[in-house]
């Protein structure tokens, strides 16, 4: 016998394998140790012990089947229990299920029964730790109710009956995704800390002990009853199974913490290894694996729920305690954990990296792709590390700021080649889009694409951003722009065709013609996109159906094809199940169009349970702090806002705009449309002074980050110039206007929706300022021009014709008021605050047309809904000059 050989390592490894079927023994040991010496004693050993283990092998079934012959059987009572079936049947005994006999109350449990005699030194121990066991609730562990004697002299445990599914086989399951398998195991370790928290050690932790429930929650069995059944003699840990068993256990030293580490430690092992190759090379997962399980107790972790930490870190892409990251890991974690806070950065490092992957199939532009890669994460990275909290004082930087830096690191860097250098603007220009910064976010793309073309990039490459620069245009209001970039990019992919970025830009010129209602172009667009979306499968056609049936559904709603645009809202939002996560902000844009469908619809009590949903979803996607979460939120509010429901409204308007002040900051374009939305929810309460200083206020910023000629800036100034002619202040409000018309008249296609605004807020100008005649003749006009506008715009039509009628003291005044009201009432309801306001003035032309019993009934109406609003607002002021003229009326009647 060889002297050096470590015997202590020879058992540890004995003890590892043993329970292994023999092919698998010397490739298993080979894996836990490099020294050949001892890999062969304990081949020695085990093939020995196999030999005479062989030998006893019929002995043992002899006795244990004689112990089972005279043991318990099913039928038979214990206590009060009825023994049902055989559940399991190991060394240690037998399980059965089993259910009260008494009646007194039902409940199935499980009863273990043991294979040894009753003797005094286990009834003491019994009777010492079973109470502690039974105090030992937790919703991952199964209780202990009972311990006594069977009639044929044999201890037995009554326990809570689970019914489940081996973990081991629940982690190998063909669909099993990592992160289910770690969240069982982290539920598991974090039931093991609170039993430790009291004092109690499991001591036999293994996949058989852990049964995962239909709700796949998992309870862990036979907490504490290896430690309750050792006598505390010479076979310390007899009951345990080898395999998960420390090495200080198996040596005989009493149980502790670091037993069930060790344990655990195996067990996350074992479940990796039932995973794909993919998961099983996760290098940090394995390095939490071997610390929990190392030979040496101090060097495990101090606790389970140490453990459990470094598992959670793992999935929260944070660099685990078990092993020191360098320097390239820890910037892949950072760039992966901060998805929420900078997601579109991170989706700029994506489609950067797919750049490179597609121009890779080219092997004569292999070392420039690798090259653009390089340069690519090197400005990102160096972009993210000055992101990180400490770097500006107490101040993390925001996701604007950090492309700040990207930008001008490219502007600067002048070693990088034609080509990165056009790849790395793409790259930042889409991630200034998505955070709501067009002009910047313009300028990169456009320089981006005569770079591509300069550098001679592949065609198809050219096209995607083309795409991606026309859709920044058609939303911001330059269609012309957008039409000519998209048929550019068209013309591309005729040579060099590119399913998903075809898709795109047929989207983007159905928007373009959508938007100045060429419905015709618009739907001749979408059906191309649809045909080719319709022609596969997989996340390039789902995504592409999804963004095409969403753009076709609002057209629809423009179009006022209400029950088409439900239709195909939905059939959008089905792609890819309810809770698919691939295309989940393109999932959630439907979820808020078909909103405003049902809406149109007059489904209100409907469209806002889903409006709500889809706004606890986005916030369960994105988290808290998102631009996207605020996004949704100011899109909730609106729809609150279109019922009349201000309160509702301003609630989410402000919460919408503090977190897009903390994500997006007070400068962006993000910010602006909330705080713009929120300016004109005060309108409607009839708060004009708060609207207009949220009015000015939006209008600065879209100035300032637009331009004072871009039509979103002169929509914002057209609105302003509505509030004032609406406070009385029509000599304030006519320059502000005459500007928007001068640009818009020069710019935009006549029937442009933006155009038809303006002639409508112009018709309430001259309808205002008095000059009737003029109003008159502008609305004829605007009847012939537009016979059939779409239907919000048909309800502003209504309501200027109306406000003429009456300001004109017209006979028909009262009837057009009825026209606005019903309107009013088929999409926001009887008795929404929107429709209450506009019986006020149907009941002061009821009145005037000696119809004062109507007007008071639409006055009474009202009464209720108008709570909500302003005590400032026009509509209280003219109810309660209604209320004291229709008293007045009622007094003369009476004299009469």
């Amino acid at each position: 016998m060889n002297e050096a050989v470590d015997w202590a390592a020879v058992r540890a490894l004995f003890d590892s394998v043993c329970e292994l079927p023999e092919p698998q023994w010397e490739a298993q040991l080979h894996a836990l140790t490099s020294d050949a010496a001892v890999v062969h004693e304990t081949l020695a050993l085990l093939r020995a012990q196999t030999q005479a283990l062989g030998g006893m092998q019929h002995s043992i079934d002899t006795v244990l089947a004689s112990l089972d012959a005279d043991g318990a059987q099913v039928g038979e009572l214990i206590g009060p229990w009825r023994l049902v079936r055989l559940l399991a049947a190991g060394g240690m005994g037998r399980v059965f299920l089993a259910e009260r006999a008494d009646q007194l109350y039902r409940r199935q449990v499980a009863i273990k029964v043991m294979r040894r005699s009753f003797d005094p030194a286990l009834a003491q121990r019994l009777q010492a730790e079973s109470q502690i066991l039974a105090d030992l609730q937790h919703p991952n562990i199964a209780r202990l109710y009972d311990v006594g004697r069977a009639a044929a002299d044999q201890p037995y445990l009554v326990m809570e009956f689970i019914d489940g599914q081996r973990l081991d086989e629940a982690c190998g399951a063909a669909d099993i995704t990592l992160a289910r398998v770690l969240g069982l195991f982290c539920k598991v370790c974090r039931a093991v800390q609170a039993a430790h928290a009291q004092g109690v050690i499991h001591c036999d932790i293994k996949p058989a002990n852990v049964l995962v429930r239909s709700d796949d929650d998992p309870v862990l069995l036979d907490f504490g009853i290896s430690r309750l059944l050792d006598d505390g003699g010479n076979e310390a840990g007899a009951y345990a199974t080898p395999r998960y068993t420390s090495p200080e256990r198996r040596s005989g030293r009493p149980a502790a913490v670091a037993d069930d580490i060790y344990s655990l430690g195996v067990m996350l092992d074992e479940l990796l290894a039932l995973g794909s190759p993919a998961v099983r090379r996760h290098a940090d997962l394995m390095a939490v694996a071997a610390r929990a399980r190392a030979p040496v107790a101090a060097d495990r972790y101090a606790s389970v729920d140490a453990l459990a930490e470094d598992v959670v870190r793992f999935q929260q892409h944070r660099p685990v305690r078990a092993r020191r990251p360098g320097r390239l890991q820890r910037a892949r974690l950072f760039l992966r954990r901060q998805w929420r806070a900078t997601a579109v950065v991170v989706c700029v490092l994506v489609a950067a990296v797919g750049f490179v992957q597609r121009i890779g199939e080219a092997r004569a532009r292999a070392e420039e792709n690798a090259a653009a890669a390089a340069s690519i994460a090197d400005v990102l990275v160096a972009a993210f590390d000055s992101a990180e909290p400490g770097i500006r004082g107490d101040r993390p930087m925001t996701a604007r700021e950090v492309l700040d830096l990207g930008a001008l690191r490219i502007q600067q860097d002048l070693s990088a080649s034609p080509l990165v250098r056009a790849r790395l603007q793409a790259a930042l220009g889409r991630a200034y889009r998505n955070l709501g910064q067009p002009r910047e976010g313009g300028a990169l793309l456009q320089g981006a694409v005569q770079g591509l073309r300069q550098a001679g990039a592949p065609a198809h490459e050219i096209a995607a951003v083309e795409a991606a620069l026309a859709l920044l245009q058609v939303e911001d209001g330059r269609q012309d722009a957008a039409l000519q970039g998209a048929r550019r990019g068209l013309a591309l992919l005729a040579r060099d065709e590119d399913i998903g970025v075809h898709i795109d830009l047929l989207n983007v010129v159905g928007r373009a013609h959508a938007s100045r209602e060429h419905f015709d172009d618009a739907s001749a667009a979408y059906a191309q996109a649809l045909a080719l979306a319709r022609r596969g499968r997989g996340a390039v056609y789902d995504g592409g159906l999804m963004t095409t049936l969403s753009n076709l559904g609002t057209l629809y709603r423009s179009q006022g094809k209400l029950s088409l645009s439900e239709e195909t809202l939905r059939e959008a939002a089905a792609i890819g199940g309810e809770t698919s996560p691939q295309h989940g902000p393109a999932r959630l844009r439907v979820l808020r169009s078909l909103v405003y469908t049902l809406l149109a619809q007059g489904r209100a009590d409907e469209a806002m349970q889903l409006a709500e949903q889809t706004f606890v979803i986005t916030r369960q996607l994105f988290g808290v702090d998102s631009s996207y979460t605020a996004a949704a939120e100011a899109a909730l509010a609106g729809q609150y806002l279109d019922l009349g429901r201000y309160g509702e409204s301003q609630q989410h308007f402000d919460a919408a705009i503090a977190t897009s002040e903390r994500v997006d900051g007070a400068d962006s374009l993000a910010y602006a449309g909330i705080l713009y939305g929120r300016a004109i929810m005060e309108e409607a309460r009839g708060d004009l002074a708060a609207a207009e200083q949220g009015y000015r206020q939006t209008l600065d910023l879209h100035q300032r980050l637009l331009g004072t000629q871009n039509p979103r800036s002169l929509d914002v100034q057209m609105v302003l110039a509505r509030l004032l002619m609406r406070a009385d202040r029509t000599a304030e409000a006519e320059p502000l206007l005459r500007e928007v018309g001068t640009v818009w008249r020069r710019t935009l296609a006549a029937d442009s929706q933006q155009r038809v605004t303006l002639e409508l807020v112009e018709l309430e100008w001259l309808t205002r300022a008095g000059r009737l005649a003029q109003a008159r003749q502008a609305l004829a006009a605007f009847d012939r021009q537009h016979p059939t506008p779409v239907p919000s715009l048909a309800l502003r039509q209504q309501m200027q014709a109306a406000l003429l009628a009456q300001r004109g003291g017209a006979a028909d005044a009262a009837d057009r008021w009825a026209t606005v009201v019903g309107t009013f009432e088929r999409f926001y309801g009887a008795d929404s605050t929107a429709t209450a306001k506009w019986r006020i003035p149907y009941a002061e032309s009821l009145l005037t047309a000696g119809k004062a019993g109507a007007a008071e009934a639409q006055l009474q109406r009202a009464r209720p809904q108008l709570a909500g609003l302003s005590p400032h607002s026009e509509f209280l002021l003219r109810a309660a000059a209604l209320e004291r003229a229709l008293t007045s009326h009622r007094h003369v009647a009476g004299a009469r």
